[in-house]
C-alpha cells in the first residue's frame, strides 16, 4: 500500500505533468494560430522604427532608443535590445523581428497559464477550484487568448515588440507576487518601464493584485511596504527613459491640431466600448483606425455613461469579489495611459492596446461558460474547441493582412471611415492613391491625393506624396513649393531633399539640356549633393544626379553617379539606361558590356545584367 507521502508525491507528479501538457498545448495552439507570421515584411511604422533605423541595424540599441529623431522605438531601450538580438541571430531582414514577436507571444501565453493557475489557488480564492480544475480553467483562458485575433496588431506588426515585451514583464511580476518573490516582481517592473510607457500603471496594478488575491486586508500588507516602495521607485526608470528620448510630436496636449483633455475623453468613450466588443466578437479588425476626434459631448454621452457604469460597478464589486473586481480595474488601468491620460494625435484607436486588457472580458466569459457546464466538463471542452479553431482562422487572416504594405493598406482602405480628415485618414488615402498609380489609374489617384492634402496634420511622407503627384501632373512649381514647405520646417530632411532634388532635375531637364550656369540646374545639383552627403544610400538621388550631369554633358561626373545608383538598386533599369547613354556619348559601349558582365557574377544583379546584355547585344 502507498503511504500518505507517496500519495502526495504521485499527486504532485500528476499535476506537474498536467501543467506541462497544458503549457505544450498553449504553445501548439499559438503556433498554429499565427503560423507563417515570420514570412511577413515590414509595414507602416516598421520602416522608420526598424528598417531605416541605422543605430538599431548597427546593434546600438541605446542609440536607437535615445537618438535625435523620434520614432516608435524612442525611449524603449529594452524593446530595441530585443530587436538587436533578433538581428544577431537571424540577420537584419524582417524574418527575425517577426519570428521574435511570435516567440514572445508564445512565452506570454505560457506565463498567462501559470498566472491564472496560481491565482486560482491564491489565499483569497482558495477552495473555489481544486488544482486540477484550476489548471484546466487556466488552460482554457490561455489557449483562447493566445489564438485571439485581437492580438494580431501586437504579434504580426514587428514594431509592436514593445507591447509584447512590456506584457511579458508584467506577467512575470504577477507570477513573482504569487510565488512570494517580491524582488523578482520589482526587477520585472523596472525592465517593463524600459520596454514601453504603458508599464507606468504596473505598480498600482500589482498593489491591487496583492490585496485582491493574497492579503486579507490592507493592514496585512504593511510588512511588505519595502516592496511597495521599490515598485514605486521603478517609475524613475520610466522617467529617465522619457527625459532622455526625443519628444514625440504626436502625443500630449501641445500637438497640432491640439486635442483638449475632455475632447480626448469624448473620443475614447466609444473606442473603449469598441475594444470590449472586439474581445467577444473580433470583427471587423483594423490595423489603422482613422476616426476623427469628438469635439462635443453629445456623441460621447451614451458610450461614456456605459464605460463609467462599468467602472463604478467594478469599484462596488471590490468589497464583495475583489479578485473579479481587480480584473476589471486592471483592464481599465492598462488602457488608461492611451485612453484617458494622454491624447495620441496619430492613433485614436489601436487594437494592440487590448493585448492584455482583453482578459478582463475573456476570463469572466469563460468562467460563466465553466459554471454552465460544471456538471458536464466534456461539453465545455467541446464548446471550447470550435471557439479556439475559429479564432485561429481569424488570426491567420490577420497574418495575411500584415504580410506586406499593399495588403495592410488595402485592408485599411476597405475598412476606412469615409469622409474622415484625421492623421491616419491621410495615410490611408495616400497609400491607396500610390497603389492606384502603380496600376495606372492616375485620374483617381490624383483625386485621392487632393483629398489627402485636405486632411489635418500631414506628415512629411504625405506632403512628399502630394508633391510627387504634382510632379506627375507636370506642375513642378506646385510640387517644389510643397517640398520647400517641408524643408522650411526641417532643412536636413533627407527624404524632402531627395524629392526636391529629383523634382528640380525633372524641371531642369524637361525641355532641353540646361545651359551652362542655369540657376535651376545648379539648385538641383546643390540639393541632390546635400541629400547624398546626409544619406549616401539614396539610389534615387544618385540616379537623378547622374541624369542632371548627363544633360549638362558632364559625362565624367555622371558615370560614377549612375554606377553608384546601380550598385544600390540593381533592379531599376532607368539607371542602366543613363549609364549606357553616358558611355555611348563617349564612344565606350564596350565598357558598358564589360560592366554588365561583371555584374552577372553578383546574385542581386545577375538577372537584370543578363537581361540587358541580351537586349542590347543579343548575347550574355
Amino acid at each position: 500500500m502507498l503511504t500518505t507521502r507517496q500519495h502526495r508525491l504521485a499527486s504532485d507528479t500528476g499535476r506537474a505533468r498536467w501543467a506541462l501538457a497544458a503549457a505544450l498545448g498553449v504553445l501548439v495552439v499559438g503556433l498554429l494560430a499565427w503560423w507563417g507570421v515570420w514570412r511577413g515584411q515590414y509595414v507602416f511604422d516598421d520602416h522608420p522604427a526598424i528598417e531605416r533605423n541605422g543605430a538599431l541595424l548597427r546593434g546600438d540599441f541605446l542609440g536607437a532608443a535615445f537618438g535625435d529623431v523620434h520614432q516608435p522605438l524612442a525611449g524603449r531601450p529594452l524593446t530595441a535590445l530585443s530587436l538587436v538580438v533578433d538581428f544577431r541571430l537571424w540577420g537584419d531582414g524582417p524574418f527575425g523581428p517577426h519570428l521574435g514577436n511570435l516567440l514572445w507571444h508564445l512565452l506570454n501565453g505560457v506565463l498567462l497559464l501559470a498566472v491564472v493557475r496560481r491565482a486560482l489557488l491564491a489565499p483569497n480564492v482558495r477552495g473555489a477550484l481544486g488544482p486540477g480544475r484550476a489548471t484546466a480553467f487556466a488552460f482554457a483562458v490561455a489557449v483562447v487568448w493566445v489564438a485571439h485575433p485581437l492580438a494580431g496588431d501586437a504579434v504580426a506588426y514587428a514594431t509592436q515588440r514593445s507591447t509584447l515585451v512590456f506584457s511579458t514583464c508584467l506577467l512575470v511580476a504577477l507570477l513573482a507576487l504569487l510565488r512570494d518573490a517580491g524582488w523578482l516582481a520589482v526587477v520585472a517592473t523596472a525592465l517593463g518601464m524600459a520596454a514601453k510607457e504603458d508599464m507606468v500603471v504596473a505598480p498600482i496594478v500589482l498593489l491591487l493584485f496583492e490585496r485582491a488575491l493574497l492579503a486579507p486586508s490592507w493592514a496585512a500588507m504593511r510588512p511588505h511596504r519595502w516592496r511597495h516602495a521599490a515598485l514605486a521607485s521603478t517609475w524613475l526608470v520610466l522617467l529617465l527613459c522619457v527625459v532622455a528620448s526625443p519628444v514625440n510630436p504626436t502625443v500630449g496636449y501641445r500637438t497640432v491640431p491640439r486635442i483638449a483633455a475632455l475632447e480626448w475623453l469624448y473620443t475614447q468613450a466609444p473606442v473603449v466600448l469598441h475594444y470590449l466588443r472586439l474581445a467577444v466578437w473580433p470583427a471587423p479588425l483594423r490595423g489603422a483606425y482613422d476616426q476623427d476626434y469628438l469635439r462635443t459631448l453629445g456623441p460621447a454621452l451614451a458610450p461614456g455613461a456605459a464605460v463609467l457604469g462599468v467602472l463604478i460597478a467594478s469599484q462596488l464589486l471590490w468589497r464583495r469579489r475583489a479578485p473579479w473586481a481587480w480584473l476589471a480595474l486592471a483592464g481599465f488601468l492598462l488602457l488608461a495611459p492611451t485612453s484617458t491620460v494622454l491624447p495620441i494625435r496619430s492613433e485614436v484607436a489601436a487594437e494592440r492596446r487590448m493585448y492584455l486588457p482583453m482578459l478582463c472580458v475573456l476570463v469572466p466569459v469563460l468562467a460563466g461558460l465553466a459554471r454552465v457546464v460544471a456538471a458536464r466538463p466534456r461539453l465545455g471542452w467541446l464548446a471550447l474547441a470550435p471557439l479556439v479553431a475559429t479564432f485561429g482562422v481569424l488570426a491567420q487572416a490577420r497574418v495575411s493582412v500584415y504580410h506586406d504594405d499593399p495588403g495592410f493598406w488595402a485592408d485599411a482602405w476597405a475598412k476606412r471611415t469615409v469622409g474622415s480628415r484625421s492623421h491616419l485618414a491621410a495615410q490611408i488615402l495616400g497609400n491607396h492613391a500610390a497603389m492606384l498609380y502603380a496600376r495606372g489609374e492616375q485620374a483617381e489617384a490624383q483625386r485621392l491625393f487632393d483629398e489627402m492634402y485636405a486632411c489635418e496634420a500631414l506628415t512629411t511622407v504625405q506632403l512628399l506624396q502630394y508633391a510627387s503627384s504634382q510632379y506627375l501632373r507636370g506642375d513642378h512649381e506646385a510640387g517644389n513649393a510643397v517640398v520647400e514647405r517641408v524643408l522650411a520646417a526641417n532643412p536636413d530632411d533627407v527624404e524632402a531633399l531627395a524629392f526636391l532634388g529629383i523634382g528640380l532635375t525633372m524641371r531642369a531637364t524637361a525641355a532641353a539640356a540646361p545651359a551652362p550656369g542655369d540657376a535651376g540646374a545648379a539648385r538641383a545639383e546643390q540639393v541632390l549633393r546635400r541629400a547624398l552627403a546626409l544619406d549616401p544610400s539614396r539610389a534615387d538621388a544618385w540616379n537623378a544626379l547622374g541624369t542632371l550631369l548627363r544633360a549638362q554633358e558632364r559625362y565624367g561626373e555622371a558615370e560614377p553617379a549612375f554606377v553608384q545608383a546601380i550598385r544600390l538598386a540593381p533592379g531599376r533599369t532607368a539607371q542602366y539606361e543613363g549609364l549606357r547613354a553616358v558611355l555611348r556619348a563617349q564612344g565606350r559601349d564596350a565598357d558598358l558590356r564589360r560592366f554588365l558582365q561583371q555584374l552577372q557574377g553578383q546574385p542581386s544583379h545577375r538577372d537584370v545584367a543578363t537581361q540587358l546584355l541580351r537586349a542590347w547585344y543579343g548575347s550574355g
